[in-house]
């Protein structure tokens, strides 16, 4: 039961992921194209603070509860992909 209560955030969210990639589908040639560097650029970002992030808790330099990194992996990746969206939307305007 307490795995199913703690993924149950999980459906909403592959619900939203589903929209996203119907939206995808569904626009221009240059939106699709802001669309997919913008998630690009957050995947990249997101993975090389986690990797470092990893790194430097192997090295003993910082203390960090796996379980909690884990949790922000995908907020993050939202926030950095919003960013990467205002910048390249300015860009090709």
């Amino acid at each position: 039961v307490r795995a199913v209560v703690a993924v149950l955030p999980v459906l909403p969210i592959a619900w939203m992921m589903h929209a996203a990639l119907r939206y995808l589908r569904e626009i221009d040639e240059l939106q699709r194209r802001i669309e997919t560097e913008a998630i690009g650029a957050a995947s990249l970002l997101v993975a090389l603070v986690y990797f470092a992030g990893g790194m430097l808790e192997k090295a003993e330099v910082i203390a960090m509860d796996a379980g909690i990194a884990m949790i922000w992996v995908f907020p993050m990746l939202c926030g950095i992909y919003g960013i990467a969206k205002m910048i390249l939307t300015r860009r090709y305007q």
